[in-house]
């Protein structure tokens, strides 16, 4: 059965975060003619196993930014995605159905930023140098325990580099880990065709509803995003109809932002928790 690799999954799960949108208020109503950074810790809890999981950090920065009035999130999230993925949008949620392979990812060409210095719970003086080969900055730890509960904060800092992204600090405050009262258990069923509710008691932050199903020969995505102040969503049956009979994924992801630049640079720092469920599609 074909099914995501981990390096898959964690570009997936690093465009959870909610839209800013390029030249909106939160970037000072002004266009980045050279590109935008997008930055994130990430806590993701396995099944049933709260505390044991990966604790992500991850940094990308791309040259040219979202066009139009796409959001720089959603433009991480087809980045994301291969190039052999048909894309279709709703009000509320993006559906992606792609070939058998999920291993070459289309991210295009990064910029260097020097090294990054990762500062926060349980991230003391952290450095991170660019990957050469693939342009990311990342690292990720498995069963490190709990990152955060709400509340901390984490900072990023670049030394920069003369070509690419100029020399920053910026900072994000982490999300609240959320509370889910449907689905209660840590494996939950959807039927094929059929709304799937989402409640949870609210709090700050923009919450991402990411499913993933596989195939021998196609791998369909979905994220639905809404605000994480209210406490029900309703998964379009549109979105549960695409997907595959069988075992699936679903990540509820919970996630705090906060925007900044550096020259004509864009910078998105974001904090995400997230579940992690096993799906039955029916």
């Amino acid at each position: 059965m074909a099914r995501f690799s981990m390096a898959a999954l964690a570009v997936v799960t690093a465009a959870c975060g909610g839209p800013i949108s390029v030249g909106d208020p939160a970037d000072g109503g002004n266009t980045f003619t050279r590109g935008y950074g997008s930055i994130s810790v990430g806590q993701i809890d396995l099944p049933g196993l709260p505390g044991s999981g990966l604790r992500t950090i991850s940094a990308r920065f791309m040259p040219n930014g979202p066009s139009g009035t796409e959001s720089a999130r959603s433009a991480a999230w087809r980045r994301a995605l291969p190039s052999n993925c048909q894309l279709s949008t709703g009000a509320s949620c993006e559906l992606a159905r792609c070939g058998q392979d999920m291993a070459t990812l289309d991210a295009g060409t990064a910029a260097n930023a020097g090294t990054l210095t990762v500062q926060g719970p349980g991230a003391t003086n952290l450095a991170l140098g660019q990957n050469l080969m693939t342009g990311d900055y990342a690292t990720t730890l498995q069963d490190a325990g709990t990152w955060w509960n709400g509340g901390e904060t984490f900072t990023v800092t670049a030394s920069g580099e003369a070509s690419g992204v100029p020399a920053f600090s910026t900072g994000v405050t982490a999300p609240p880990r959320l509370s889910f009262s449907n689905p209660a258990a840590s494996s939950t069923a959807a039927v094929q065709g059929v709304p799937l509710l989402i409640s949870w008691n609210p709090g700050p932050g923009e919450l991402s509803i990411v499913l993933i199903s596989v195939t021998q020969t196609e791998s369909t995505l979905a994220r639905c995003t809404v605000a994480a102040n209210v406490s029900t969503f309703m998964v379009p049956a549109t979105v549960t109809q695409a997907l595959h009979p069988g075992a699936a994924t679903m990540m509820l992801a919970n996630t705090t932002e906060a925007v900044t630049t550096a020259g004509d640079w864009s910078l998105h720092f974001e904090a995400t928790s997230i579940a992690n469920y096993n799906l039955t599609v029916q």
